[in-house]
This record gives C-alpha cells, structure tokens and sequence, in this order.
C-alpha cells in the first residue's frame, strides 16, 4: 500500500481553492488501488486528503486495504505549515492511526498511535523532536514543492516529513533524467521531477520516482521504476476538478 501512497499522494499537489483529483494505480497491466486526492483553501487556511484503496487481486491479497490521509494547517508565505497529520487505515481485522500534532515554535510533535486486530488495541504517544521533527508531513510536503519549489527557480531539494529519519532528494530532472521522464510519459506538456525515496520498499534501478505536473499544478502521471517484486508501477490521472 505504501506503493499506491508514494503515487496517489501527488494528486494534492494542485494549484487552487478547490480541487480534487482521482487516479489509478497499476502494475503492468493489473490495476492495484485508486485514490482520490482534495485540496481546500479558504483564506491562510488549507485541508488536504488523500484516500487510497486497493482493487482487484491486490484488495485480495491485503485485505481490502484502505487508508486515508489528512493535513490541515495554515497558509504563510504561500507555504502550507501543517498543524495536524492524520493516517488512518484497515486491512482485513485490523486497524490502525497514526495522529501527528505540531509545535512548530519549539520544533516538535506529539504522535499518537493507535494499532487494532480483532478490536483489541494498543495505544502509544511520543514526543518527536530532534531528527525525528520535520517541518512538514507527506501531504505539505508535496503542496510546497509544486507550489514553491518548482517555480524558485532551484533544481534540487532535500526534504523530510514528520517520523521519519530518512529524507528524500527532489529535483527538476535533467539529462538521463529528462530523457527517461519523457520517455515514459510519450512527451507529455509539463514540469519533469524526479524523486528519490531512499526507503527499500521503493527500491528500483534509479530508485526514483518520476512525476509530470500540468499547467494547473496537478500530476498528471507518475511512474516509480522497477520496484522490489512489483516491477514497475504507475499512477495516472484518471479525471480532475478544479474550482477557482
């Protein structure tokens, strides 16, 4: 399911008061999962969400995986600061959430975890500081690379989301990179990125993740390359909406 996340995730990624924005996830010619991603901005506040679920053989073998993620937060700058992260998700008995709650003044988060199976549950709660704080989580993260980092003019960029020790590098692909990116997107309109995941689910050749965002900042189609036991997977914009 991570697999179907680190795709549909980029559908936040979109320019707009209100926005929503529904993909298709597959492998070769399987379809594994759908999701469907919505932005909504009102005034120096944001909400964004993103929910996953798998299809076909692949809701077989996981259980009917579904998960959805939520960040709200503010709007500074034109940079999203998130306030809340929330991850929910079910397979099969079990369930679970995952809750991250910012203090950005004094550089740090309070999780909560909740872990289900067969309605028996465990509950935990960490202070994240340190190098486990981050500024963002996943969803900000993707909201301030299209909206700030793709327009600055820069070609690379290090980030990391909350919880995680492990960052990854964004840039404007160029080279080997531009050529394999068009390639796989037949030439399509649109800013190139490739991302590099660092984490060994996502593990390909390049280990990169290759995104193609249109004129109203929405991606379009992602592909992430050769990955452990599926090969390679692709995320496609299947319809969007977009309200000024």
């Amino acid at each position: 399911m991570r697999l179907i996340f680190a795709l549909s995730l980029c559908a936040a990624a979109a320019f707009g008061f209100e926005s929503v924005a529904e993909y298709e996830v597959s492998y070769s010619w399987f379809t594994m999962g759908k999701a469907v991603a919505s932005l909504k901005i009102d005034g120096d506040r944001y909400e964004t969400e993103v929910n996953a679920k798998t299809t076909g053989m692949a809701a077989t073998f996981s259980g009917n995986r579904k998960e959805t993620f939520k960040s709200s937060g503010a709007i500074a700058d034109d940079v999203f600061v998130p306030e809340r992260y929330e991850h929910w998700y079910s397979s099969g008995d079990k369930t679970g959430y995952t809750g991250a709650f910012f203090d950005h003044e004094n550089s740090q988060a309070i999780q909560t975890k909740e872990r289900c199976v067969e309605k028996k549950c465990k509950y935990e709660s960490t202070m994240l500081a340190d190098e486990q704080y981050a500024q963002n989580d996943m969803l900000s993260l993707f909201h301030n690379v299209t909206r700030g980092f793709v327009n600055s003019g820069e070609k690379s960029l290090e980030a990391g989301a909350i919880g995680s020790k492990k960052r990854a590098r964004i840039e404007i692909a160029e080279d080997k990179h531009l050529k394999t990116a068009k390639s796989l997107f037949n030439n399509q309109d649109g800013t190139y990125l490739v991302v590099f995941l660092n984490q060994e689910i996502f593990s390909s050749k390049d280990g990169a993740l290759y995104i193609n965002i249109d004129d109203d900042g929405v991606v379009t189609k992602a592909v992430l390359l050769d990955t452990l036991l599926f090969g390679d997977v692709i995320g496609e914009l299947s319809k969007k909406t977009i309200v000024p």
